[in-house]
């Protein structure tokens, strides 16, 4: 029983804990070595593989040659790059992918395509379309503008990743789109929908029935080091959630794994938004709560059995902790004490993407990759106030996103 990872974030972290815990021999594909999953005492070794940039067919040798080398069975991507990269290459890999075909595959991510897919199956979504070519919406404000794809076959895979973004004049949509196609990609302008962001997570079995469900409800968004959802919360499943996945799973012929995003407003109505056919840092979350569906994926790709427990946690907690703890200590005056109790009452009873006491690598490295923002951050302003010459005067810290955000803009989802 041995799985390869293609990808090295907080959903491959998720993924190597279950499926080592499982039974599963883990290895992980990625780049650069050191990232979550790959420094986890879950994950069994480390393959380097190129960036799936320009030509594919280095990247397939790579991930090929990891096979050769320790006999993996399967390969589960767990981030959008490498889901695009290994479906795109599947018939040339020399283990199991277990998708739908690739043209399912782009349907299902691509914003247009899953716009089209939801009115076909009555799943209520967001007018969507295409931005014009001088970059200004054909329609009143606030739009949402996010790109079609989060990457394209053929573009480097280190260029920035565009998130999906409130714009609320005409000069604000021209700048994100414009900062879209600086990136490679194609952007598209949705109707902007006022809600909270909520994820049903589902396993759909061979029938393309759902098998197993996870819900959440997003109670705060932040983009920090380990992806763009700072709280949630798993709760009972709403009654029309159901219904509508079976209808996409099987015009997609979808077996697996799937997440469903929705816009949930204040009168109960949903909105689809996103599809993630990959396995996510909240990963870390469905799979607390009984629905280890990593597990349950490798076994049907690899003709085992399996049984998905029933999922009936209702109010465990995610919680990632460096947006959480940034987001309550903006709190002002005395309120600042209150929530930092809060904060560390919540943490010891969350769920956490990097935090685990018998896995405690990465941990560490998130703390020293913190640490190393700081110290960078205080040298940068050292040098600008004149106080010590010297020290870096530009640049950034890739792991540290959070440090150079905007003032939020209005929810809309983190997808």
């Amino acid at each position: 029983m041995k799985a390869l990872l293609v990808g090295d974030g907080t959903g491959a972290l998720a993924a190597a804990r279950e499926l080592e815990r499982a039974g599963w021999f883990v290895g992980v594909a990625s780049e650069r070595r050191w990232g979550w999953a790959s420094l986890s005492r879950r994950a069994g070794r480390w393959h380097q593989v190129p960036e799936p940039s320009g030509d594919l067919s280095r990247f397939a040798s790579a991930l090929n040659a990891a096979v050769a080398e320790e006999g993996y069975e399967l390969f589960l991507p767990t981030s959008d790059t490498a889901l695009i990269a290994v479906s795109a290459i599947r018939n040339d890999l020399k283990a199991d992918l277990p998708y739908a075909p690739h043209d399912r595959v782009l349907q299902a991510i691509d914003k247009i395509g899953l716009a089209e897919l939801a009115q076909k199956c009555g799943v209520p979504t967001p007018r969507t379309r295409l931005a014009g070519e001088d970059g200004g919406p054909e329609t009143g404000y606030p739009v949402v503008v996010k790109p079609r794809l989060h990457w394209t076959p053929g573009r480097p895979a280190g260029l920035p990743r565009n998130e999906a973004t409130v714009a609320r004049s005409e000069a604000e949509a021209k700048e994100h789109i414009a900062a879209i196609r600086r990136a490679g990609g194609a952007p598209v302008l949705q109707d902007y929908v006022p809600g909270r962001l909520v994820t049903y997570v589902v396993f759909a079995d061979e029938a393309h029935c759902i098998a197993a469900e996870h819900f959440r409800a997003t109670l705060q968004e932040r983009m920090s080091d380990t992806g763009p959802i700072a709280l949630a919360e798993s709760q009972r499943v709403p009654l029309p959630l159901r219904a509508w996945a079976e209808r996409i799973a099987a015009k997609l012929g979808w077996v697996g794994l799937m997440s469903l995003q929705f816009l949930e407003t204040r009168e109960g109505r949903f909105s689809l938004i996103d599809l993630n056919g990959r396995i996510d840092g909240e990963h870390a979350l469905t799979s607390a709560c009984g629905l280890t569906g990593a597990d349950a994926w490798a076994r049907l790709a690899t003709g085992r059995s399996f049984r998905l427990p029933e999922v009936s946690d209702t109010g465990q907690r995610y919680q990632a902790i460096e947006a959480e703890f940034l987001r309550r200590l903006a709190k002002p005056g005395p309120k600042r004490l209150s929530t930092a109790w809060d904060f560390l009452r919540d943490g010891f009873r969350a769920v956490h993407p990097i935090f685990q006491a018998s896995d405690p690598l990465p941990t560490l490295a998130y703390f020293s990759r913190r640490m190393s923002s700081l110290l960078k951050k205080a040298g940068i302003q050292r040098d600008e106030s004149g106080v010590q010459p010297g020290c870096p005067s530009s640049g950034g810290d890739a792991m540290s996103p959070i440090s150079r955000q905007p003032p939020p803009l209005p929810r809309v989802g983190a997808r």
